[in-house]
């Protein structure tokens, strides 16, 4: 017998030898197998409940009567909501296996991020008193677990002035955060006008009739015309102004001649004496 020999997992061979005392010697192997039967002990993290969907699960740790052993898992790289189960194992040379369940809780209550794009100032598009196809850009968003949404509500066709347009960001677990974005609209577009046909006139009353004018918004007019023409041309101008202070003017000659002879009537009176 010797106590201190050592047999690993498997098939030991050992030899044994006799020796006589006249030294002749007999030898012969014995085959000895070892089975390794007893299983690995697994110690895996403690549960987790976390309002990140990224979630650092920890390191499990195993240990085994022949020798280390380096646990494995089935965790996501990214966790849905709710509870995930997280399953480690590990197995030992000899096929021997252990698996324990971690859970992992996901709560997500934090809003996402949600900065909305630069104010844009726009002009009109010609002729008309709105703009279209005004490009706004795309927010910046971001959460701790997903982006489910992104809207606004923006109009197809923007009025001039100012519109506040609303950027909403919702994630996965129906947290939502608002964000506005001004757009802008200036009418750049001057009114067109035409003025009433030159004049030329021997009356007193004198009608310069009126200009055609268009703009792709609303618009006003006036003259300077005096309230009496003088003998002679006298320069008549036409302005054209739309509501958003685009001006335009054009002029008009009126000339007036004066051929007519004034009239003298003399009254016939009789005296009695």
């Amino acid at each position: 017998d010797n106590p201190t020999l050592t047999f690993v997992n498997g098939v030991n061979i050992l030899t044994w030898i006799v020796t006589d005392s006249a030294s002749n010697t007999s030898t012969v192997t014995q085959a000895i197998t070892v089975n390794d039967n007893e299983d690995p002990v697994l110690t895996v993290p403690i549960d987790i409940i976390s309002t990140n969907c990224n979630v650092d699960i920890g390191v499990a740790s195993a240990t085994d009567n022949c020798g280390g052993l380096i646990p494995t898992n089935n965790a996501p790289a990214i966790f849905g909501l709710g509870i995930t189960p997280v399953i480690w194992t590990v197995t030992d040379a000899s096929g021997n296996t252990v698996s324990a369940t971690q859970l992992v809780t996901v709560s997500d209550t934090i809003a996402p991020i949600n900065n909305a794009p630069a104010d844009v100032t726009v002009n009109t598009d010609l002729n008309l008193c709105t703009a279209s196809g005004v490009v706004l850009g795309v927010p910046i968003t971001g959460d701790n677990c997903t982006v489910a949404v992104v809207t606004n509500n923006a109009p197809v066709n923007f009025q001039i002035g100012t519109t506040t347009v609303t950027w909403s960001v919702t994630d996965s677990a129906s947290n939502t955060t608002l964000s506005n974005q001004l757009v802008t609209v200036n009418d750049n577009q001057s009114p067109t006008i035409t003025p009433p046909p030159d004049l030329v006139s021997n009356s007193c009353t004198i009608v310069l009739g009126n200009p055609t004018i268009t703009d792709n918004c609303s618009f006003t007019f006036t003259n300077d015309a005096p309230v009496s023409f003088s003998t002679g041309t006298t320069t008549v101008t036409w302005t054209a102004s739309d509501t958003y202070g685009n001006t335009v003017t054009a002029t008009q000659l009126v000339t007036f001649n004066d051929t007519t002879d004034p009239s003298i009537i003399i009254r016939s009176e009789e005296h009695n004496v």
